[in-house]
């Protein structure tokens, strides 16, 4: 039995597939390698790294997971991080938190709010942050993951304070070049990191971190999930259902078979007496009117002067008989761009966060959106 979870991570029995990936990245953990899990929202970053970090510990390794969404400033970072490391030294008395040094720090600004924090980090930056990195010379084999990373450098650099995320992803590169080789990391991102650090200049940051790529689940994968779902609610879908709504479904994120489940067990005797076309088209008609997938509009205000004209794109896009020549697809954001912009330069670089953001994908049919549902979620939303 297991259960349907919309939004939060998926963890324990609850996690489904994955074999291959978990495999082949807790390989590059234990050869101390440092991972960069930069993909698409809702592909299930953040419950991968949760089921790496309790393979961690089923090992008998310490993990450290720094969930970052929601932190403001420096001095909360710290603070999570000094919360995490006395769970523990709670945990395994034999750390000492790394011997008595570290207890000193710790010592010094246990009682020190965040505010605080921050405010000696800035007077001194270099000097805090070589204290804390002593907290992180640990003697038995840890993890540490560190997830929504993109969204904290959002956070720090607001109003054009770059300088701020400079200082902490250079604090965490300096932490990974000497560290021993008990620790390893995994940092879980939006795949839009790889614009920040591009248009900041910062890429020498993370160029040390081996990418690792989590894509849509494989067909087999999908199909267990949806089988071990049914076989929990009750929903008695056969095989052929199950092709046909993977089918629609198209991008194969768990997220998506997640929310299509939800609904057709919302009202389960209603679904079962429709045939199988007209149950999948109303239940994919209610995901799409609702407001789940907002984030997917909601999160191109981070594309700043971009904005306008990914949008403008995506409505073009969205259009079930588009045409798929440059020349066009320019003229469409011509006007919605900078007048002294390199319209060519500035509409590869549109189209190349669209793509890694997971909003469309250029294939041999032409450019299109990457999922059906978000292709009928806009048209739904800002056309029709």
């Amino acid at each position: 039995m297991i259960r349907n979870l919309i939004g939060p991570p998926v963890t324990g029995m609850d996690f489904i597939g994955r074999e291959k990936e978990l495999a082949d990245a807790w390989k590059a953990i234990e050869d101390t390698n440092s991972l960069l899990l930069a993909s698409p929202r809702r592909v299930g970053k953040s419950s991968f790294a949760m089921k790496l970090a309790n393979k961690a510990e089923e090992k008998g390794w310490n993990a450290l997971y720094l969930d970052l969404q929601g932190l403001k400033d420096e001095g909360e970072f710290i603070s999570l991080i000094i919360r995490k490391l006395n769970k523990i030294k709670e945990k395994n008395s034999l750390l000492e938190l790394a011997k008595n040094r570290i207890q000193d720090f710790l010592n010094s600004i246990k009682k020190v709010n965040a505010f605080k924090i921050t405010l000696e980090l800035q007077q001194n930056p270099e000097d805090f942050y070589e204290k804390l990195s002593k907290a992180f010379e640990l003697p038995q084999r840890t993890l540490i993951i560190i997830d929504e990373l993109v969204l904290f450098l959002e956070e720090l650099s607001r109003n054009g304070d770059i300088a701020r995320a400079e200082t902490f992803l250079n604090w965490l590169r300096n932490i990974r070049q000497k560290q021993s080789e008990n620790v390893s990391w995994v940092f879980c991102s939006s795949i839009s990191i790889h614009g920040f650090v591009s248009q900041n200049k910062l890429t020498y940051t993370i160029n040390d971190i081996a990418p690792f790529n989590l894509g849509e689940m494989t067909k087999e994968e999908a199909t267990l999930l949806f089988e071990k779902l049914d076989e929990s609610y009750g929903t008695e879908l056969s095989k052929e259902d199950i092709d046909y709504i993977l089918g629609r479904i198209g991008w194969k994120l768990p997220y998506f078979i997640q929310l299509f489940f939800n609904k057709l067990t919302g009202d389960k005797e209603k679904y079962q007496q429709m045939n199988q076309e007209d149950c999948v088209n109303k239940i994919f008609l209610e995901i799409i009117q609702e407001h789940e997938l907002d984030t997917w509009s909601e999160r191109l205000t981070a594309y700043g002067e971009d904005e306008t004209a990914s949008r403008k794109l995506l409505n073009y896009l969205c259009l079930p008989d588009h045409k798929n020549e440059r020349s066009l697809l320019e003229e469409i954001i011509k006007d919605f761009v900078p007048e002294n912009a390199d319209i060519n330069e500035k509409y590869s670089n549109i189209k190349r966060m669209l793509e890694t953001d997971g909003y469309i994908v250029q294939d041999d049919t032409g450019i299109h959106f990457r999922s059906p549902i978000i292709q009928e979620y806009w048209f739904n939303r800002y056309i029709q």
